[in-house]
């Protein structure tokens, strides 16, 4: 009798590349560089009451809220407890808050086109 060599296993096939959702990206990007700017809009608007002495601006309440908001859900424990990062912790924080409100931007807009 003749015995035929065993066959290898096929190589598994290949995932398609997964490419970067654009609503992720777009998301993701703009949260980062519009949050530490009204950060930025925030603290001057609070200080120019502190300087001035007079009522504050209408718009200062408004620019807390929008910091608190778009701190959440990562940096907003840290607005809470008063912890201070330095460095490039802060950043990362920040990038990584933006990425959640990217992948949840992403992922709703996915569920909402099945």
């Amino acid at each position: 009798m003749h015995d035929d060599p065993p066959t290898p296993p096929a190589p598994p096939t290949p995932r398609p590349a997964r490419r970067l959702d654009a609503w992720f990206l777009t998301v993701t990007i703009v949260h980062f560089v519009l949050f530490p700017l009204l950060i930025a809009k925030s603290y001057s608007l609070s200080m120019r009451n502190f300087d001035s002495g007079g009522p504050p601006p209408p718009a200062e309440p408004l620019a807390r809220l929008a910091v608190k908001v778009m701190s959440f859900p990562l940096v907003l424990p840290f607005f809470f407890s008063h912890a201070a990062l330095r460095g490039s912790a802060q950043w990362v924080l920040m990038l990584a808050n933006s990425m959640c409100w990217g992948a949840g931007v992403s992922c709703a807009v996915r569920r909402l086109r099945r």
